[in-house]
């Protein structure tokens, strides 16, 4: 039974539209780029697909939101399998920053890590 599709669960708010510039990816690639180019203020936005991470992803910017395009957890699955890394995916030194409706699977350690 997933418990988050319970109707006694409590329900997050939607997210507001992005306000900042959009950085639209669809390949692992893509993603690591807008990594390391994202500004302060603007969301990256994962196509649906499943994305084999080849190491940890980290975002160093403040208020960046991280989320799938379609609004959905179970399309977008960020999968550590192929990583040597322990950890798949963090915020580093950075604040304000939000990430939403994606899944994270197979990984050893943290799957998901704020610093």
């Amino acid at each position: 039974m997933d418990m988050l599709s319970q109707s006694w669960y409590p329900q997050p708010p939607p997210l507001p539209s992005p306000a900042g510039k959009t950085i639209r990816v669809t390949t692992v690639e893509e993603l690591f780029a807008a990594a390391r180019n994202v500004q302060p203020g603007e969301t990256i936005l994962i196509a649906d697909g499943h994305y084999m991470m080849p190491t940890v992803f980290t975002i160093t910017t403040d208020r960046v939101i991280v989320r799938s395009e379609s609004g959905d957890r179970d399309k977008v699955v960020l999968d550590g399998a192929d990583s040597a890394h322990g950890e798949l995916f963090g915020f580093t030194e950075c604040h304000g920053s939000t990430v939403a409706d994606l899944t994270i699977q197979n990984i050893m350690h943290n799957g998901f890590k704020f610093n």
